[in-house]
């Protein structure tokens, strides 16, 4: 799995805001570029991701890539001057990751290979978070037709975008509502643990522990908490169409 990622992201282009059309889209040999001394990387790697601590570890260099570009974009949003308005035009933009053709093929074929492991063992948890840490990897391919893609606004309309959770996301563990039903627990838990977070800071700012609840502050914890569910479940939905 390593070996097949390090050569995934040797072909990896980063671009701040929306892909390029212009870019080459053959730089890489598919024959050859994940060959080693005979052997299919990806197919050794599909292969391992039925371990478990294979899948931690596909997770865990995705989930890498997602908390360096929010790092990035808090910096820009520190360095410039302008304040909100620059945080906010980065925040729509900064989060596209182009890879080379093959190399988003590999990602695909390995996280496809864990989504099936995840399957057969009913890990919804593990097959949501990598969902989210695919969020913003995509390619361009030469048009053809393919349900699973977006068509680039540009100049260029022999060029097409694909999206990888457009294409993760046709697997059938997301059409298992057990998978949403474990989603919406775990938008819930962190809901909650936002909110006692925030109630533990009011109550240090201010220098004096939260009063015993009486039936007025009973009544408005009770709409919280519905607010707080409608809340995730709205999340959960958006997720579930895509």
């Amino acid at each position: 799995v390593r070996q097949c990622l390090e050569k995934a992201y040797e072909g990896a282009h980063h671009s701040h805001g929306r892909p390029r059309a212009q870019s080459n889209v053959d730089s890489l040999d598919p024959k050859d570029s994940f060959q080693e001394d005979g052997r299919d990387l990806i197919a050794d790697a599909e292969a391992a991701l039925r371990n478990p601590s294979a899948q931690r570890f596909l997770i865990s260099v995705l989930s890498q890539r997602t908390r360096l570009e929010n790092q990035r974009k808090i910096r820009q949003g520190h360095d410039d001057k302008s304040g909100i308005r620059n945080s906010h035009r980065q925040s729509g933009n900064g989060s596209i990751s182009r890879l080379q053709p093959n190399a988003f093929e590999c990602l695909v074929r390995l996280c496809c290979a864990m989504l099936e492991a995840c399957k057969e063992a009913q890990n919804y948890e593990s097959a949501y978070q990598l969902l989210t840490h695919t969020v913003g990897f995509c390619t361009i391919f030469p048009n053809s037709t393919n349900a699973s893609t977006t068509s680039a606004n540009d100049n260029d309309q022999n060029t097409r975008i694909v999206y990888m959770t457009g294409r993760i996301g046709m697997h059938p563990i997301f059409a298992d509502l057990r998978l949403w039903e474990q989603v919406l627990l775990l938008h819930q838990n962190n809901q909650k643990k936002d909110k006692g977070i925030n109630d533990a800071s009011s109550n240090n700012s201010s220098g004096r522990s939260s009063p015993p609840e009486n039936r007025v502050g009973s009544v408005g914890g009770k709409e919280g908490d519905e607010n707080d569910e409608y809340e995730a479940v709205v999340s959960t939905l958006y997720e579930m169409i895509g």
